[in-house]
Parts: structure tokens; C-alpha cells; sequence
């Protein structure tokens, strides 16, 4: 009976944490659609790559998963940049150029 009340508390933990990261990454997807995806195009006009056509996507240069100083990747502004649509297709189908150019910026494996 205890080792059944045991692992009730332990599935309760799990799902509490999980719980907590779900609204974690709720709040950051609300915040990322709502305030920083806004910012940043506000900011940022034109493509921050060809200098030429009016930004309409938000790139991630380190992905959108995981934190950086604790922030989610996902709302991390350092790592966003402001593109237009040709170039933003271009980088994420260049990727060799684009780490090379500081386009993308490689994950520590853990």
C-alpha cells in the first residue's frame, strides 16, 4: 500500500512540474505573439538582411526551444531578428551560410 502512495505522489510531482512548464510555454507563446513579435517588427521595418524589402517574419537564430539566462529562446530578444520573407527562406535553407554568417547560432549539445 505505501509503495502505491508513493508513486500517486511522484505521478502527482511529474504532473505538477509538467503542469508548470506547459503554462510556462503557454505565457510565452502569449507574450511572443502579443508583445515581442510586434516589438520587433515595429523596430525593424525593413529586412534586417537585405536592407531592402519591409520585415514581416521574426527568425530565431537559436531556435525557438529551450532558455537563455533563464528567458524561453522562444521570446529571447538577442537572438530575434527582423526578416523579410525571401531572405528568411533563404537562411533556413542555406544553413551551412548562414552559422557561417551568424544567421543561426549553434546549440551547446548537454
Amino acid at each position: 500500500m505505501a509503495s502505491k502512495t508513493k508513486e500517486k505522489k511522484l505521478t502527482s510531482r511529474s504532473s505538477q512540474r509538467k503542469l508548470a512548464r506547459d503554462a510556462e510555454k503557454r505565457e510565452a507563446e502569449r507574450k511572443y505573439h502579443e508583445e515581442v513579435k510586434p516589438k520587433i517588427l515595429s523596430e525593424n521595418p525593413k529586412c534586417e538582411r537585405c536592407h531592402t524589402a519591409p520585415s514581416g517574419e521574426v527568425h530565431h537564430k537559436k531556435g525557438r526551444l529551450g532558455k537563455e539566462e533563464g528567458i524561453p529562446l522562444l521570446i529571447y530578444e538577442p537572438y530575434l531578428v527582423a526578416l523579410c520573407s525571401p531572405c528568411h527562406r533563404h537562411i533556413e535553407s542555406n544553413r551551412k551560410e548562414s552559422y557561417e554568417n551568424g544567421w543561426l547560432i549553434k546549440r551547446l549539445s548537454r
